[in-house]
């Protein structure tokens, strides 16, 4: 059973001096990466003319995928929700859409990670490439809040999704962390985090 994000801070354990994180994200050359339209990634603040096109692929993207639910759900079919792939889109199409969104990369991600995040601190991560955590293995999100000295859970995802929508706020000042842990997640990183954005 996968954790919960609770909002409670758990201080993580100190890796030893010199500790190499020897299973963090490889960054698989064989990556599986979800067919959707490219979209380019706002820098700045305001919607730009390429963003504004991006979004309105994304919201194609979206609409013809909840179009398909909903002729599943009449049909008889066996779900009547939309699916979690389906519901990471329409959130990142909401927060590419909002006032004062950012982007920011992930350090040694090498542009397969990034932060993106209104001014509310509503925040998805968008992967580009990054592939399948191996085997037994998922990749874990973690916030940690401005002066905070621990990490929350906020997202546990496989790594051949486009979008992750982060389940707690990213506040100015927070660091948001990716590790790669058992499947099933941690209720702490169990090493240090290679893999962080920092919101400013």
């Amino acid at each position: 059973m996968r954790p919960q994000p609770s909002g409670h801070l758990t201080v993580a354990p100190s890796a030893p001096d010199g500790a190499v994180d020897a299973a963090e994200p490889t960054l698989s050359s064989a990556a599986t990466v979800t067919a959707l339209p490219p979209a380019a990634i706002p820098s700045g603040r305001g919607p730009s003319g390429a963003t504004l096109a991006a979004l309105a692929a994304l919201a194609a993207a979206a609409a013809a995928g909840l179009g398909g639910w909903a002729l599943v759900a009449v049909d008889g079919g066996p779900s009547s929700l939309p699916s979690a792939r389906e519901t990471a889109l329409e959130r990142a199409v909401v927060i590419l859409a909002s006032p004062g969104v950012v982007t920011l990369p992930f350090s040694a991600s090498v542009g397969r990670i990034a932060l993106i995040v209104d001014d509310r601190g509503d925040a998805v991560l968008r992967l580009n490439g990054l592939g399948r955590a191996p085997s037994g293995l998922s990749y874990q999100a973690w916030v940690t809040p401005p002066g905070a000295p621990g990490f929350a859970s906020a997202a546990l995802f496989d790594g051949s999704e486009q979008f992750v929508p982060l389940d707690l706020p990213v506040p100015p000042g927070s660091r948001v962390s990716v590790t790669l842990e058992l499947a099933g997640g941690a209720i702490a990183p169990t090493r240090t985090p290679r893999l962080t954005a920092d919101r400013f």
